[in-house]
């Protein structure tokens, strides 16, 4: 009873319609990381070829997420990824929690450092 899936590149691009979602309270993402590309494990604190987007992407019906990263000088596609752990930190930057995003589609949230998800 909700809307059809339809083919794309499990990304957004420029002009697509999206629903942003503002983290209230002063919270953050303070990184991101994406695991198990052909072209390597990425994260946007990396100091060389680092992420600076990424985009999970879930198709209707299935429960695996496609997760796609672009490079922070916007020219390369890296994809696709198995995992992704996004690193949420508090106003003082002092207090940090994780969400990580499973091959199979599982979110799991938690307060220890990501592991890498195969």
């Amino acid at each position: 009873l909700g809307p059809d899936s339809k083919p794309g590149n499990c990304m957004y691009d420029s002009g697509e319609w999206k629903t942003d979602y503002v983290l209230g309270n002063g919270i953050i993402i303070s990184d991101f990381c994406a695991y198990g590309s052909i072209d390597g494990d990425r994260c946007s604190s990396s100091a060389s070829n680092g992420l600076g987007s990424l985009d999970i992407v879930f198709t209707r019906p299935n429960p695996d997420p496609s997760i796609i990263g672009v490079a922070q000088d916007g020219t390369t596609v890296f994809s696709p990824f198995s995992s992704a752990c996004i690193k949420v930190a508090s106003p003082q930057g002092t207090k940090y929690r994780y969400v990580t995003v499973a091959p199979s589609g599982q979110i799991i949230a938690h307060a220890s450092p990501c592991t890498i998800i195969q």
